[in-house]
């Protein structure tokens, strides 16, 4: 997988993001395949949210931003945005640093 498209869950099982999904793994082995497709750069977990980043290679230096709520099986936002570096979860939002030199920030509505 690619430098950054790997992380943990609260549960501590380990997903990694490859071409064509993101497997988890835990301490039994090999758990849940999930087929989101697309070249994955980022991997972060927050509070039952799993978000991906994944390189748009047609658009160049654009990056589509998706975070799926794992326990309801649904997308809770996506959108496309230049080229993501770095993903984490603070102040209570995903904060998202672009080549660009922007940060931006996702809050959850409550």
């Amino acid at each position: 997988c690619a430098l950054g498209a790997a992380t943990y869950t609260d549960d501590h099982e380990m997903l990694v993001g490859k071409q064509e999904a993101v497997y988890c793994f835990n301490r039994d082995g090999r758990g849940a395949t999930y087929a989101f497709e697309g070249e994955k750069v980022v991997l972060s977990w927050m509070r039952g949210y799993l978000l991906v980043v994944t390189m748009d290679a047609k658009a160049g230096a654009s990056s589509t931003v998706t975070v799926y709520d794992m326990r309801n099986k649904l997308v809770a936002f996506s959108a496309a945005v230049p080229a993501v570096r770095f993903a984490t979860y603070e102040w209570g939002g995903i904060v998202l640093v672009c080549g660009d030199g922007k940060v931006h920030r996702l809050a959850e509505k409550e």
